[in-house]
């Protein structure tokens, strides 16, 4: 499989950069567009990186904010065919409270109106393809996660803590293990790791895509994390977006050579025997 990463919060010169991510993953004769970061940013990167987005298969939202959703316009204009998957609880009421007052993070008003038809809502474990599943979060303490995270939904007058039920994963499952996709793992690596393994039992992981979310994570934390992975035989990591600078410096030095940073124009390849090629 090949995955090029359209937008991220980097890019050298030549293209464009926001805080936001977008990934092209082509796989098994199958394009698939991961996201579309805050704004037509990626499309422009994708012309200037021979990347047609008209020749998209399917395009799939990881979950309800607007770093990862607003440029899902400027997508269905390029490409008028290729349905949008959303969990059937993304809306438009995202916020998360760091300060004095919440701030709106969700979807951008009225757009998934907008889309109307284009959106495929999703339950449960859905499988796009025999080795290609859309997989949701299903441990219980989701909403204590939100909570410790400062992410809230709106719902009616209220705002609770976010269980995170409108975000999804992608995983692959190659020949040499799973490949799980996570754009922002807001509910964590650990839970990441245990829902692409139940949508594909008895295979390793072999590889993490997409950001980690620990941007704001203690590092004790990070550290007890990249143990962990570090004892996970073979694993790479292609992260970036909000995984954070010291974290990824910590990822780094525990997990020499198996660390890779993205940014807007990363392509790399997994397969073959399992090892991630950047090109």
């Amino acid at each position: 499989m090949r995955i090029v990463t359209l937008i991220e919060n980097e890019a050298p010169q030549g293209l464009l950069s926001e805080w936001g991510l977008s990934l092209w993953i082509e796989h098994r004769g199958r394009r698939y567009l991961l996201d579309a970061g805050a704004s037509d940013a990626f499309a422009h990167n994708a012309v200037r990186l021979g990347v047609d987005l008209a020749r998209a298969d399917a395009a799939v939202l990881s979950h309800a904010h607007y770093d990862h959703a607003d440029g899902m316009g400027a997508f269905c204009t390029a490409n008028r065919r290729a349905p949008v998957y959303v969990r059937r609880a993304a809306d438009e009421n995202c916020y998360s409270w760091h300060g004095e007052q919440p701030r709106y993070i969700g979807v951008r008003p009225g757009m998934l109106e907008l889309m109307g038809g284009r959106l495929a809502r999703v339950d449960g474990v859905l499988r796009l393809a025999e080795d290609v599943a859309l997989v949701p979060h299903a441990r219980p303490d989701m909403a204590e996660r939100g909570r410790r995270a400062q992410m809230f939904v709106r719902r009616g007058e209220r705002l609770c803590a976010d269980d995170f039920a409108h975000e999804q994963s992608m995983v692959f499952a190659l020949p040499e293990g799973l490949v799980a996709i996570s754009s922002c793992t807001h509910g964590g690596v650990d839970a990441l790791l245990e829902e692409a393994s139940l949508a594909f039992p008895s295979r390793p992981v072999r590889a993490l895509v997409g950001g980690l979310h620990l941007f704001r994570t203690p590092p004790d934390e990070v550290h007890a994390l990249a143990e962990r992975l570090a004892g996970m035989d073979g694993l790479e990591l292609y992260v970036g977006h909000c995984t954070g600078e010291a974290a990824q410096a910590l990822l780094a030095e525990r997990m020499p050579g198996r660390v890779h940073r993205l940014c807007s124009g990363t392509a790399f390849e997994i397969g073959g025997e399992g090892r991630c090629a950047g090109t």
